[in-house]
C-alpha cells in the first residue's frame, strides 16, 4: 500500500506524511510473539526507511498503546488502559503539518507519551538518534572515532 501510495504523489517533491502501526514487540522481545514481534520490527524500520528514501515525506511509526479490544491477550488486558482516542490524537497531531514534528519521521512514538514530551527533546532526539532501531556499541574500528 506504502508503494503504491508513494507512486501516486504528483511528483518526488510532494509533501506527505505516512503514519502506521507497530507495536511494542518492534523492539522488546516477548517469548512466544516471534512471527507478530519481526512483522512490527519490519513495519518500524520501513518508515526508517521511507524516510530516508523519500525526502520528501515523513514516515512515523506509531505504538498505539494497549487497547481493550476482542485481540486484546489476556496477559496484556491489566495493561489495556489506553484508549482509541489517545492513539487518533497521536495520528491527527502527527498529520499536521506543522514542521516542528517532522523531526520524527523514520522513528517510532508511543501514543501514551507526552507529545510536549517529545517535541521538548527534540535536540537531544535528533543528536543521540533516538526512537530508531540502531546498534549502539562503539566496538572494533569504530571505537577509536571520535
Amino acid at each position: 500500500m506504502t508503494q503504491s501510495f508513494l507512486a501516486t504523489l504528483p511528483s518526488p517533491e510532494t509533501p506527505a506524511k505516512i503514519i502506521t502501526l507497530t507495536s511494542a514487540p518492534a523492539y522488546e522481545i516477548f517469548p512466544n510473539f516471534s512471527a507478530y514481534g519481526i512483522s512490527k520490527l519490519a513495519v518500524f524500520e520501513l518508515m526508517t526507511y521511507i524516510a530516508v528514501e523519500n525526502p520528501n515525506v515523513v514516515a512515523v511509526a506509531v505504538h498505539p498503546g494497549i487497547v481493550q479490544t476482542d485481540m486484546t491477550l489476556p496477559m496484556f488486558e491489566p495493561f489495556a488502559h489506553d484508549t482509541v482516542e489517545l492513539v487518533g490524537g497521536l495520528a491527527v497531531w502527527l498529520a499536521s503539518w506543522e514542521e516542528s514534528r517532522h523531526f520524527l519521521s523514520g522513528r517510532y512514538v508511543s501514543a501514551n507519551w507526552s507529545v510536549e514530551d517529545i517535541v521538548a527533546r527534540r535536540d537531544e532526539i535528533l543528536e543521540k538518534e533516538l526512537l530508531k532501531m540502531n546498534l549502539t556499541a562503539r566496538l572494533g574500528a569504530a571505537q577509536f572515532e571520535k
